[in-house]
This record gives structure tokens, sequence and C-alpha cells, in this order.
């Protein structure tokens, strides 16, 4: 029988958060479902990819010298593209 509970992982070891109608020493099968954190990490991934192929990585300056150039609001971008369900 498959059951969903809640854990937490702490000192090495897996602890539920609510006891678990087991009996001491029952073997389970435990399946890993780590919390979204938000990331693409796909993306991520091959962002890495690409700076570690590059022979020089792009200053915080020259950054910051192109955003001036975005009138844009990132806000209003981020705010535009959940309403559209991207």
């Amino acid at each position: 029988m498959a059951r969903k509970f809640d854990a937490i992982y702490e000192a090495g070891v897996l602890r539920p958060i609510k006891q678990l109608p087991l009996e001491e020493h029952t073997q389970v099968t435990v399946q890993l479902t780590e919390p979204d954190d938000g990331l693409d990490h796909a993306f991520m991934n091959y962002a890495r990819e690409q700076v570690s192929q590059m022979s020089r990585t792009t200053t915080r300056e020259e950054v910051r010298k192109l955003l001036r150039k975005d009138s844009e609001s990132w806000a209003e971008a981020v705010i535009r593209e959940r309403a559209e369900g991207r």
C-alpha cells in the first residue's frame, strides 16, 4: 500500500513529521520528491556549460550598462509572463 507523508532530513536520517502507523523495524521503500525551488535546472546547466566555454565572462559593470539600455520594467515583464501562463 502506498502512503504519502512529509519528512525532514536531518543528521543523515529522514524523520517523518507525523507518527506513521508502522511497527518498529518495518522496511519500506521511499520515493523522494524534492521541493520545487523555482529554478529551471535544465537552463541553469545549459548556462553553466556555455559560461565554462567562454574565454572570458562579462563583468558586473558591463551587465549594468546593458541593463540601463533596457527600458522595460523586469517586474512588469514577469507579471505579464505569469498572467500569460508562461
